[in-house]
């Protein structure tokens, strides 16, 4: 038993010598639970779709929210100018 117990001792102090390959290991293991997990794409899916949650998480996303709203206002405004000079054609033909 005691030989069990110094292999684990110079086991885990070898681990702790290599902080590196540790700090790997423990990255490697949660980027797999956040990954791979049994329905984890519903979930991100569930968190990323919810605007308040993405700004408390995220204020990038605010900016990002904000400037995907002026560019969809943006488009809008084109397309009805767009729309009005159609008509606008149409009525001199």
């Amino acid at each position: 038993m005691r030989l069990l117990i110094n292999l684990c001792k110079s086991y885990l102090d070898k681990l702790l010598s290599e902080p590196k390959q540790l700090a790997y290991a423990m990255v490697a293991e949660f980027v797999d639970r956040i990954l791979y997990a049994e329905d984890i794409k519903d979930d991100w899916e569930s968190f990323l779709d919810d605007e308040q949650i993405r700004q408390k998480v995220w204020p990038e996303f605010k900016t990002m929210a904000n400037r995907m709203k002026i560019q969809r206002d943006w488009q809008n405004l084109v397309e009805q100018i767009m729309d009005i000079n159609r008509l606008e054609n149409m009525r001199f033909l």
